[in-house]
Order: C-alpha cells, then sequence, then structure tokens
C-alpha cells in the first residue's frame, strides 16, 4: 500500500474523491482515511507525512485523515495522542495541547467535534 501512495503522490497528488472517486476496481469501496491509516507503519511514513501535511496546508487533504496517521503512529511508537483522533495512552489527554494542535491543521475542538457529532445522531 505504502508503494502505492508514495506512486499516486509523484505522480497524480493527492487522490481526493474528485480524482479517484469512491468505488475501484469491481465495485471495492475505496476510503483513503483506512489507506492513510495503515501507512502509519509504513517505511515511508516521514515521506508520507510530510506529502499529507502539504496536502492538508492547500486544502487538498482532509485534516482528519492527517490526524489520525499522526496519532496511530503516535500510539505505535508508545507517545500521548497530538489530534485526540485515536488515543491509545492510558494517561488522560491534555486537552489544551490537542485543541492547540487540532486549530493549526482546521480540526474543531475536542468539545466542539463532541458537539457536532451529538448534534449528528439526532
Amino acid at each position: 500500500n505504502e508503494n502505492l501512495i508514495v506512486w499516486t503522490f509523484d505522480k497524480f497528488g493527492y487522490p481526493s474523491q474528485q480524482k479517484i472517486g469512491l468505488w475501484g476496481n469491481n465495485g471495492t469501496f475505496l476510503n483513503m482515511l483506512v489507506l492513510f491509516n495503515h501507512a502509519a507503519d509504513a517505511s515511508q511514513f516521514e515521506y508520507i507525512k510530510h506529502k499529507l501535511f502539504e496536502y492538508v496546508k492547500n486544502g487538498e487533504c482532509p485534516p482528519k485523515v492527517y490526524a489520525e496517521l499522526i496519532d496511530k503512529r503516535q500510539g505505535m511508537m508508545g507517545d500521548k495522542s497530538l489530534y485526540g483522533e485515536l488515543n491509545f495512552s492510558e494517561e488522560p489527554l491534555d486537552t489544551i495541547s490537542i485543541d492547540r494542535n487540532r486549530k493549526k491543521i482546521g480540526l474543531p475542538t475536542l468539545r466542539h467535534q463532541k458537539m457536532l457529532f451529538d448534534e449528528a445522531k439526532k
């Protein structure tokens, strides 16, 4: 998967829904969030992380994709969540730091995210 991601970045840029759609060969659902989430353990992680951040800055990549990739990697390395998307630590989250990090990449605060989630459930 990581070679496909790197090849796609190099040839086409960020594989947005507008470029590749939602469905691949034989009607297979293409979920970019899941694909990038699995890149947390990639040997080319630093390159993928750097490119995704560029795509977040220019608006092509949803910040949630980047945040989940970073948080998954943090958890795999035994570190704390930076964005509050995935938390593998048993220690309490530093919500002030997390909200600051979320704001930098365009995600709502944890409290606002919860409000949005609660509203969507109604």
